[in-house]
C-alpha cells in the first residue's frame, strides 16, 4: 500500500534529519541544526498522522471483513430457513404423528402375534383328527381302510438273557425293553 511505504520513507528520513542535526550542532552551526531538527519535526508529525491513516484503514477493512461474514451468515441462515420450510411442507407435524401412530400399531400388532405364537396358545390341531378329516375327503372310510393293530403295552418288557442271545443280542444281565407306538 502506497501510504504505508510513504511511513517507511519518513521513519528513515527522520533518522537521517536527526543525525544530520548531530553533525551540524557538532561542526558549530547552531542554525542549520535547528532547522534540520524543524524538518524533522514536521517529518514526524507526518509519519505520526501516516501511521494513524494506516491503522484507520486497518481498522475500516476489519469491520469491512465483519461485516462480510455477517451477510454470509445472515444468507446461510436464511437458506436454512427456506430449506426447513420446504420439509415442513412436504411432511408437517400432523402427518408425522399420524405416521406415528400408525406404526405403534403395527408394532402392538406385531407383538401380539409374537405373544400369541411365545406362549403356545395357537390352536392345537390333532393329527388323528387331520387323517380322518383327510380319509372323508377322499370318500374313504377310516375304520375300513385302517387295519386292526393290538394296542401296544403299556408296561415295561423284560426278556431273560436267554432270549436276549437267541434273538443274537449280547449277553448280559435282563435287559428292558420298552415298547413305543
Amino acid at each position: 500500500m502506497r501510504l504505508t511505504k510513504w511511513a517507511k520513507h519518513l521513519d528513515k528520513e527522520t533518522g537521517k534529519l536527526q543525525e544530520m542535526a548531530k553533525r551540524s550542532l557538532t561542526n558549530g552551526n547552531k542554525e542549520k541544526a535547528l532547522r534540520i531538527l524543524k524538518i524533522r519535526k514536521m517529518k514526524a508529525g507526518a509519519l505520526t498522522q501516516a501511521r494513524e491513516k494506516i491503522l484507520n484503514l486497518e481498522g475500516m477493512l476489519l469491520q469491512i471483513e465483519s461485516q462480510e461474514i455477517s451477510v454470509e451468515m445472515a444468507q446461510a441462515v436464511k437458506n436454512g430457513t427456506e430449506a426447513l420450510n420446504a420439509i415442513h411442507k412436504v411432511m408437517s407435524v400432523e402427518a408425522v404423528e399420524k405416521l406415528m401412530e400408525e406404526n405403534e400399531e403395527a408394532l402392538a400388532t406385531f407383538q401380539e402375534i409374537e405373544n400369541i405364537l411365545a406362549d403356545g396358545n395357537a390352536d392345537y390341531v390333532d393329527e388323528d383328527e387331520l387323517e380322518e378329516e383327510l380319509m372323508a375327503l377322499a370318500g374313504l372310510d377310516t375304520a375300513s381302510q385302517m387295519p386292526n393293530l393290538p394296542d401296544a403295552p403299556a408296561h415295561e418288557v423284560t426278556m431273560a438273557e436267554e432270549e436276549i442271545e437267541r434273538l443274537g443280542e449280547s449277553a448280559g444281565e435282563k435287559r428292558k425293553i420298552i415298547l413305543s407306538s
